[in-house]
């Protein structure tokens, strides 16, 4: 931790995008107000929660923008959404099962100088029945220098995580429409795409929750929907790759990714004693052709290379 703010939390938007869960909504936003944020906007995706009732406890905080939207924009355009509606130069997003404290938002503008594009802190889980879980895996503040974090992001995978554990600076994020499809993983392109712009940091567990439920949209998903995600978001970042690195970091993730997804697969059919070799077959086969498509690349023999080059040289995570 360093010892004076580089911004003061003033200068940071909460942004809130909801989806029905009311009790949870109401406890995201008393979460926001206790902070010394400059404002928190929050938005219902169409799920018709009446957020003025909900929330007229909150009425007389100026800092409160309510948005209903009347059409269903999906996951991420929602999320842009609230990031055009933003002033503030910082932007921290706050899903509506995860929460922080006040001190967690300080230790985040602590760090948040004009150089850095994208702090995170390492989350604790906790469960419905109340249990907390807790990772450890960062011990102290890991400062990655601009264009450095696609090799900690090819071995480890999206370590920076969802938006609730992250800091954002707003005029480095990428508001083009393609970066936040629904059909992409839209945290993994732009934690990916801000490591390319600024230093990215990541910080030990303060007081940063993920919420763990049965309702969680994660839990949701086929394994071809994921293979199909991990696709479209390297299709992306492959795309709009600008150096080497970036175009490696699409081999060497999807490399990685897919071997583990489909092992997962794999497993969880075995466990379930469900070993269907026709379903098996024909997710791989689905599965192969997005591995193609993905690979499409003039530079995907050297994923290997990479691979080694920051497993053996890399140590910081």
């Amino acid at each position: 931790m360093i010892a004076t703010m580089a911004i003061l939390p003033k200068n940071v938007s909460i942004l809130i995008p909801a989806f029905g869960r009311p009790e949870m909504t109401f406890n995201a936003v008393q979460c926001a107000i206790q902070t010394n944020a400059g404002e928190i906007i929050i938005s219902d995706d169409a799920s018709g929660m009446d957020l003025f009732n909900l929330l007229k406890k909150f009425s007389g905080d100026k800092r409160l923008r309510i948005f209903h939207q009347k059409n269903n924009l999906g996951l991420w355009p929602h999320h842009l959404f609230l990031v055009n509606q933003a002033s503030g130069n910082w932007i921290k997003f706050l899903q509506t099962d995860d929460s922080f404290s006040p001190e967690d938002l300080d230790n985040f503008c602590q760090w948040a100088e004009e150089d850095v594009a994208l702090i995170s802190m390492e989350p604790k889980y906790l469960y419905s029945d109340g249990r907390v879980e807790e990772v450890g895996r960062i011990k102290e503040p890991i400062v990655f220098e601009a264009k450095k974090f696609s090799g900690a992001m090819m071995m480890k995978g999206n370590v920076a995580g969802r938006p609730s554990y992250c800091l954002y600076q707003k005029e480095l994020m990428k508001l083009d429409v393609s970066f936040w499809e629904n059909e992409i993983s839209a945290d993994l392109v732009q934690n990916w795409y801000l490591g390319t712009r600024g230093k990215v940091i990541l910080l030990p567990a303060g007081r940063v929750y993920c919420g763990v439920h049965g309702g969680q949209e994660g839990k949701k998903q086929t394994y071809h929907l994921i293979f199909s995600r991990l696709t479209n978001s390297l299709r992306v970042v492959g795309d709009n790759a600008e150096d080497e690195e970036s175009k490696m970091f699409v081999s060497v993730y999807g490399l990685v990714e897919y071997a583990g997804l489909f092992a997962a697969f794999f497993l969880a059919m075995v466990r379930k004693g469900e070993f269907h070799l026709e379903l098996l077959l024909k997710t791989w086969i689905k599965s192969f052709f997005l591995f193609i498509k993905c690979f499409s690349f003039p530079a995907y023999w050297k994923p290997c290379f990479y691979y080694f080059k920051f497993k053996f040289m890399d140590k910081s995570l």
